[in-house]
């Protein structure tokens, strides 16, 4: 399966700000390999809480941002965190 626009932009914004980048990574160590348990933090913190500026706003706007959101692939961007998670701690204990 390809990933979408929206997963990749998710992950790239992700991946740009440190202090983004450390949040997530640091979630995905708390996480313990636990891929669903963290997709779902992923979607609930940035597509359905307060990171979203236009969550509780009804208009073509909301409309576009929610119905992308809903299009990104949460498992994905989490399975990837967490082996680039790992990879970095196998590299550290080398």
């Amino acid at each position: 399966m390809s990933e979408s626009w929206e997963t990749r932009t998710v992950k790239l914004w992700q991946d740009n700000t440190e202090p983004e980048y450390s949040y997530w990574r640091e979630a995905a160590r708390e996480a313990h390999g636990n891929t669903y348990e963290l997709s779902q933090r992923l979607k609930e913190e940035l597509a359905e809480g307060d990171a979203n500026p236009l969550i509780d706003t009804a208009d073509m706007y909301s409309d576009l941002l929610n119905g992308a959101l809903s299009s990104v692939d949460w498992y994905d961007i989490a399975e990837r965190l967490i082996d680039e998670v790992d990879d970095d701690d196998e590299e550290a204990a080398s």
